[in-house]
């Protein structure tokens, strides 16, 4: 494991372990200190500065299925996936001073809608992920704000564990307007960046997912049921050869129940 320390450092960032490292240029800092000026942050708390971030990122790059590992590239398309944003997003926090990491998170979809069809499709051709038409994988950011990490999710213009659980959780079928958001309720498993990366991560669904979060649920067991498949789980297993066919039936028959309203 990496220390901690990594989760500050914006000119190295781990992206998936040492097989993976974004080495952010001179002329993408210069850039990024530009934008965190013109934001008028200096006087701000970290939680108010990762706010601005986020507000930044979701209205100035748009969220779409373009992916890139390049800080540069991002810049040009002023967009791109979850993955694109989340590096953003580690970028420009750990740029003003705020420790950042990754968060992975898998959720249960239909069957038919368009991006389990997509994911379903490319993560068996790659041999990678769930490899079923039941999923979708996310990933965003984690920032520190005093002793806790919160959720950070440009993609969603999440910023904060209050705006998580209203988005994601209470208010999610209101509020998901957008063609992203539409995928992104309950019910997910999710993990946090142990100085790694998307490598080897850490399994956290249940520190979130408590009591008080599935009060308006009506499907808590199911719910339960998921985290539990995967709570021994770190990234790198979703990476490895085909589910067994029993843990993808089970999967599948929770889709069913779950969406089946």
């Amino acid at each position: 494991m990496k220390s901690q320390d990594s989760f500050g450092n914006c000119q190295k960032i781990i992206f998936r372990g040492e097989e993976k490292i974004i080495q952010v240029e001179s002329d993408e800092i210069a850039w990024g200190k530009q934008v965190l000026r013109s934001l008028n942050m200096e006087s701000l708390s970290d939680f108010e500065k990762a706010q601005g971030i986020c507000a930044y990122l979701s209205e100035h790059f748009s969220y779409n299925f373009k992916r890139s590992l390049s800080i540069r590239e991002i810049i040009a398309k002023q967009g791109g996936n979850c993955v694109a944003h989340s590096l953003m997003g580690v970028f420009l926090l750990r740029l003003a001073g705020i420790p950042a990491k990754f968060a992975h998170e898998v959720h249960l979809t239909k069957q038919f809608r368009l991006i389990s069809m997509y994911v379903g499709v490319w993560s068996k051709r790659a041999n990678d992920g769930i490899n079923s038409y039941w999923h979708n994988d996310h990933v965003w950011v984690w920032f520190r704000r005093s002793d806790a990490w919160e959720p950070f999710d440009s993609a969603l213009n999440v910023c904060g564990f209050s705006q998580f659980y209203s988005k994601r959780f209470f208010r999610h079928k209101e509020l998901s307007k957008g063609f992203a958001q539409k995928w992104t309720g309950p019910p997910f498993a999710i993990w946090e960046d142990m100085g790694e990366g998307l490598a080897g991560m850490k399994n956290i669904t249940s520190a979130i997912i408590n009591p008080k979060s599935l009060l308006p649920l009506k499907y808590k067991d199911d719910w339960q049921e998921i985290v539990d498949l995967f709570i021994d789980w770190e990234k790198e297993d979703f990476h490895r050869e085909y589910l067994p066919e029993h843990l993808i039936r089970r999967i599948k028959a929770m889709s069913i129940r779950w969406f089946r309203e």
